[in-house]
């Protein structure tokens, strides 16, 4: 039990580090950039970090967070996914 738990505290620190690192939020700002804005840039983001294109739905969820938060808080978040951490 107590190495359970010592792995799950472990496994949760490190995705506090890796959604907090400077090196993704920098990544994160140069994907902004390079990508572009609206619904074409949220399409680019999908096609560079998971190798496929974004379904309709995935597209309106993303316009709708990039609309209230930003592109540099949508790619960040885009970094942090176990799509991308475990497939790639």
């Amino acid at each position: 039990l107590r190495r359970q738990r010592q792995m799950c505290i472990r496994d949760r620190l490190q995705a506090l580090n890796l959604l907090n690192s400077k090196f993704i939020m920098q990544q994160a700002g140069r994907m902004a950039q390079s990508v572009g804005p609206g619904r074409e840039g949220i399409s680019k983001v999908y096609q560079v970090l998971y190798g496929r294109p974004a379904t309709g739905e995935e597209v309106e969820d993303a316009v709708t967070f990039v609309e209230e938060h930003g592109m540099v808080s949508f790619c960040r978040a885009m970094l942090n996914t176990n799509e991308f951490l475990f497939v790639f």
